[in-house]
């Protein structure tokens, strides 16, 4: 019951008092942390092969760092 209650103020919280920015914070984390974080995804990627001229194709919940790099 006590999580029920914390999901829905968390989405009270989202939807009124947040901006768009703060929204998009708090799914992706920090601003700083993104380059670190676009950078090891394309490194990790690139040690089990992964060569500019292949695809990916990314199927998850989550944004892919790297996805918009020019590597």
């Amino acid at each position: 019951m006590t999580s029920i209650v914390a999901s829905i103020k968390r989405q009270i919280r989202r939807a009124f008092f947040l901006n768009r920015a703060e929204r998009r914070f708090e799914l992706v984390g920090p601003p700083e942390l993104w380059e670190m974080k676009r950078r090891f995804q394309i490194e990790f990627l690139r040690q089990f092969g992964l060569q500019p001229q292949h695809y990916l194709l990314d199927i998850g919940l989550r944004r892919l760092a790297g996805r918009d790099s020019d590597h």
